[in-house]
């Protein structure tokens, strides 16, 4: 792992709207909706960019950080509720924005090593992987602070501008998951490449495609009466509801006003984790997906619910072959792997929700399913 001490930190700068407009006309709090509110707070969606200098001089200097601000500013015209902060509210404990015009934060930081620099010398691709930047990647990001004090405190979107010695750059993107799924990360993405192509010709970027910002259901109002009592009956299968008078996990420690005895634990110490990284070429990931969608054209399968189910099977049979190359029949290894799937559905399409194509919050619902061994195995 590449030393963290090649990152050296350079300036910052609040970024703010453009039109200070568009953030008077946004009402504070700003409310999220049920399905924000299946993400914990202090998860982040966090991505690095990286962008070659092709050309033989390092001193050309492409994704210019003098107008990456100004490109910045003119996006959030499009998303002003991420200048806000998060807060959650005393009364509902529910997440929402707040003190909408406080601010993004976009940081300039400097590299005095290559981007070849970090890659392998016996790496037979070439090929850069995360795990070789500074702190695999980590340094290339904005500090973050997970506790909810901090969620709460710092911008809902951070960008990191760290420029290489050899011209080239990585743009290290973060935001709270809490406001939208990758679905949505990546539009701003393409959003903030828009205006930043566009101040080329114009001092003034606008989006073609403006994004839809306000959550499904944020406003509970639009359903009928009819509508809210079906909400309220329905129980999902992976998430239950505990009654408000119900004892908390943490008072069960105390009977009485004493201390109950903690049980020695008869757990033996598990191996650890080894991360591995796994490429997939947009061509291989287009081809999954053609495999997983229906030949006649009905329903709709996204690019990660088909290689979620491509993990899902792959590890059910690595695992079944495991116990069966220990000693156990096909049937007792089946009978001990765990089939059950826990994974994202994208709710945006026509067929679901839809939301459309610029729908920016979250619209992934969590859904649990449990296959046969005759699936996963042969099919």
């Amino acid at each position: 792992m590449a030393p963290i001490d090649t990152v050296h930190f350079v300036a910052q700068y609040p970024i703010q709207c453009a039109d200070e407009a568009s953030v008077t006309a946004l009402e504070s709090p700003f409310k999220l909706g049920p399905l924000d509110e299946l993400v914990l707070p202090f998860v982040p969606i966090q991505t690095l960019f990286v962008y070659r200098n092709l050309a033989s001089s390092p001193e050309r200097k492409i994704f210019d950080i003098e107008r990456l601000p100004k490109a910045l500013s003119y996006l959030l015209n499009y998303y002003p509720h991420l200048t806000g902060r998060l807060q959650i509210n005393s009364e509902t404990h529910t997440p929402e924005i707040t003190s909408i015009g406080k601010g993004t934060e976009l940081r300039e930081a400097s590299c005095n090593l290559r981007l070849d620099d970090f890659i392998p010398s016996d790496r037979a691709s070439h090929s850069l992987l995360v795990t070789d930047l500074p702190d695999c990647g980590t340094a290339l990001l904005a500090p973050f602070d997970p506790s909810i004090e901090g969620v709460c405190r710092d911008p809902i979107l951070a960008i990191q501008h760290t420029r290489f010695a050899c011209g080239g750059v990585v743009l290290g993107t973060r935001l709270h998951h809490i406001v939208c799924d990758s679905g949505g990360f990546f539009q701003l993405v393409r959003d903030l490449a828009e205006t930043y192509r566009g101040l080329a010709s114009s001092p003034h970027p606008t989006l073609a495609c403006p994004p839809v910002i306000r959550s499904y259901l944020s406003d509970l109002s639009v359903l009928s009466p009819q509508g809210k009592q079906e909400a309220l009956d329905y129980k999902p299968t992976a998430y239950t509801l505990a009654a408000s008078n119900q004892e908390p996990a943490a008072s069960k420690a105390v009977e009485h006003g004493k201390p109950i005895e903690s049980v020695p634990s008869t757990q033996t110490a598990k191996p650890p984790v080894t991360g591995r990284v796994l490429r997939f070429t947009g061509s291989q990931l287009r081809d999954l997906k053609q495999l997983a969608n229906d030949p006649s054209g009905k329903g709709w399968v996204s690019t990660f619910e088909a290689l979620s189910a491509y993990f899902y099977q792959r590890v059910y049979r690595a695992r079944h072959q495991l116990l069966v190359s220990q000693g156990d029949s096909p049937t007792e290894a089946a009978n001990k792997t765990c089939r059950g799937l826990f994974a994202s559905i994208n709710m945006r399409d026509a067929s679901r929700l839809n939301l459309g194509p610029n729908y920016f919050p979250n619209a992934i619902y969590p859904c649990c399913a449990n296959f046969s061994h005759e699936l996963l195995a042969d099919s």
